[in-house]
């Protein structure tokens, strides 16, 4: 394969990988503004059981940038512990080599779909409260890549950010021309935007302000994973109008929220089980019951809508490099 020259890095489509609880996706966006889904991959149960433990407070550990010389210090022996096993050409850490496995696997086949090599991506993930930046780029690296960063975005997004950008939303026209785009983010409408990830294995619900897709407010006290409300979860209920009730009240606990002060604007949907026409009549009851007038609810390609923005994102960030 041939590896894209510097001095066209303006044209060099941008790759963007998402890491969800089960499975991973890649997106290319091209130069002409297109975008060509390349595919979603699963590991075997091991990654599942890794995002599960990740989700959890009791796996939160300190990590960079710390807050504290005392959060540094209790650090510093997991960080001497991952800078020797990189060293000797081993994954960081073994989450780490799992989800590095995962993006080995994405770039081999977007690889393959574009016909030359890829260098460089960004990748967007779950919200789990114990999955750091250092894992994303410590998985990156160990995987051959570099990730791409930006003027707009330093460290590698979340999915709520990029499913926004996915959308075409929370972004600039002229991006190129750095005073005519901050004069167009200046005015983007504020959004009340609820993220809604349903797939196989959990539900993942998360709300945010965004205007500029690049600096979304994530609400620290509303976002929840539960692995019990995953589609597959539907086969644990001996009847399935008690799972769908059990859901709807999951989506109602944004109405016991006393800070939840505006009514959500917008509603984007990700996750290979978001279209089901079940789960959809369950959300209508929800956003209903929640308040009088529906959002707008984003329905294209949620499987891939979040590597769509993290492509775009991409694409974003080699030409304002060029």
């Amino acid at each position: 394969m041939i590896p894209f020259a510097a001095d066209t890095q303006q044209f060099t489509p941008g790759i963007g990988f998402d890491l969800s609880m089960s499975y991973g996706t890649a997106v290319i966006r091209h130069h002409n503004g297109s975008f060509t889904n390349v595919a979603k991959v699963e590991l075997d149960s091991e990654y599942r059981k890794m995002m599960q433990r990740l989700s959890l407070d009791s796996s939160k550990h300190p990590s960079p940038p710390y807050e504290s010389i005392r959060e540094c210090l209790s650090d510093e022996p997991r960080q001497i512990l991952r800078a020797i096993r990189k060293r000797l050409g081993f994954a960081a850490s073994d989450d780490v080599g799992l989800l590095s496995e995962l993006i080995h696997h994405l770039r081999k086949l977007t690889e393959a779909r574009l016909g030359q090599s890829i260098d460089s991506v960004v990748v967007s993930f779950s919200r789990n409260v114990a999955l750091y930046q250092e894992d994303i780029n410590d998985a990156v690296e160990h995987a051959g890549l570099k990730l791409l960063t930006s003027g707009s975005f330093y460290q590698q997004p979340h999915q709520l950010a990029v499913a926004f950008a996915g959308t075409g939303l929370g972004l600039c026209e002229h991006f190129n021309n750095a005073q005519r785009c901050e004069a167009e983010e200046g005015q983007l409408p504020r959004e009340q935007v609820l993220t809604i990830s349903y797939t196989e294995a959990a539900l993942e619900v998360s709300l945010s302000t965004i205007d500029n897709a690049y600096q979304p407010y994530e609400h620290p006290n509303f976002h929840f994973i539960d692995w019990d409300m995953g589609q597959s979860s539907l086969a644990d209920y001996s009847r399935a109008d008690a799972y769908w009730l059990a859901l709807r009240r999951k989506l109602l606990e944004l109405s016991y929220q006393d800070y939840v002060k505006k009514s959500i604007t917008q509603v984007l949907l990700l996750g290979e089980s978001a279209l089901g026409e079940t789960f959809q009549s369950t959300l209508l009851a929800a956003l209903h019951e929640f308040q009088n007038e529906l959002p707008s609810i984003h329905r294209a390609d949620p499987l891939y809508l979040a590597a769509k923005g993290s492509a775009e994102f991409a694409k974003r960030a080699q030409e304002q490099a060029a």
